[in-house]
């Protein structure tokens, strides 16, 4: 179920996130794989909502938002890799895993298409990001 709901909402292209030479670009190009996901139908929410009655379904869906953290921590280190605030960039990472979620989609997509909505923690993400170079 996993792996077709990827298919469908395109998914496979996270892996490349981490290839771009441009780290900002490869966040980027997350938050717009990430509003394209969580914006192809109620499948996904249905999906989530189902964690609340199932402990093991939700252990399942944890794991697979945490390669989204680790795609995001490999990210944020490569930009910051002359930062030495380990938790300035802990921080980061957590607001940015935060912003790309599905309930911060949920939120922000009430009056916003999936790309304003994408615009819009782009902004937000590119604020946290130079508060590392400061």
């Amino acid at each position: 179920m996993f792996e077709e709901i990827g298919r469908r909402g395109r998914l496979g292209r996270v892996m490349a996130v981490k290839t771009l030479p441009d780290p900002r670009e490869g966040l980027d190009y997350l938050i717009e794989i990430m509003c394209d996901f969580w914006s192809i139908g109620p499948t996904v929410e249905r999906l989530y909502d189902a964690m609340v009655l199932d402990p093991e379904f939700a252990q399942a869906l944890t794991e697979r938002n945490e390669r989204r953290r680790q795609h995001i921590e490999a990210l944020v280190s490569r930009i910051a890799a002359r930062a030495t605030h380990l938790q300035v960039r802990r921080d980061t990472v957590d607001l940015i895993f935060a912003l790309t979620s599905l309930a911060m989609f949920r939120m922000l997509a009430r009056e916003r298409s999936p790309k304003a909505v994408g615009a819009l923690i782009r902004a937000f993400v590119h604020a946290a990001l130079d508060q590392l170079d400061s």
